[in-house]
């Protein structure tokens, strides 16, 4: 009885993944619900509606032409247009995490299964769920915005999804976010678990991190927790996906390695 109540215990967890710069141009799912930190995001806009192609080619250090894309993608942007037009964040999102996850593939089960476990962390949207709606947006996290008395999005979000997390009934977290997105959260201030994943692959005669490869390893990760229906951190280390193996002589605690000894 005992180690029932011990397995039944861990079976709450969370994914916490990157969005992508790269959007699908036409998704066929539907969303079934709209963004959680809404109000907030309608506060974000706000200051982006203030912003003129031209400062927006300097906020995102992007092309006038792109600048021009997303100064009409922000002046269309509202709650109702969201909830008329909005489609799957999981679904919407084409970026390398997205293409290693390929939640096309999935089965109905296990895209009920993510609902509940992933959550996409944004710049504009605060947290994401699989299923929540978004429009065609350009924000990244490190983004040099102020928004009101916040200087810029970390000052913006960071005590907001802290927060959050406080309230949730998690037994850990699985970090798959890029830093410049998980730096949103002050994990230090959770008393929650965060396991972190970190893929090396072999240049030469070394092993280093190579950003889209890595991207793409976090998506496969992803996929790998949720077909497995991943209940305890330590099974984590069992991934095998694309030749990548655990290496437990440079993994700690919290902070699993694995390598792929395929040269590049």
């Amino acid at each position: 009885m005992d180690i029932y109540i011990c397995i039944k215990k861990l079976q709450e967890l969370k994914i916490l993944l990157s969005p992508s710069k790269n959007l699908h141009p036409k998704v066929a799912q539907k969303a079934k619900s709209l963004p959680q930190f809404l109000k907030w995001s309608e506060e974000i806009q706000k200051r982006l509606k203030k912003a003129s192609p031209t400062e927006l080619s300097k906020i995102h250090d992007i092309s006038l032409k792109l600048a021009h894309l997303n100064y009409e993608r922000n002046l269309n942007w509202s709650p109702e247009t969201l909830q008329l037009k909005g489609t799957p964040a999981l679904f919407t999102f084409s970026g390398d995490v997205y293409r290693g996850l390929d939640a096309l593939s999935l089965t109905e089960e296990d895209l009920q299964y993510s609902e509940d476990k992933i959550l996409i962390i944004s710049g504009l949207y605060g947290l994401l769920r699989p299923f929540d709606a978004i429009l065609p947006y350009r924000l990244e996290m490190g983004t040099a915005l102020s928004v009101g008395s916040y200087s810029d999005l970390y000052e913006f979000w960071k005590n907001k999804l802290t927060k959050y997390f406080t309230g949730q009934n998690e037994d850990f977290i699985i970090n798959l976010a890029s830093k410049e997105y998980s730096e949103s959260i002050d994990f230090k201030n959770l008393n929650i678990p965060v396991y972190e994943c970190i893929f090396l692959d072999k240049v030469k005669q070394s092993y280093r991190p190579v950003n889209v490869l890595l991207k793409r390893a976090r998506g496969r990760m992803a996929r790998f927790i949720i077909k497995n229906r991943i209940r305890n951190p330590d099974e984590l280390k069992f991934f095998d996906d694309e030749q990548y193996t655990f290496d437990p002589e440079i993994s700690t605690e919290f902070s699993f390695v694995f390598k792929r000894d395929r040269t590049l």
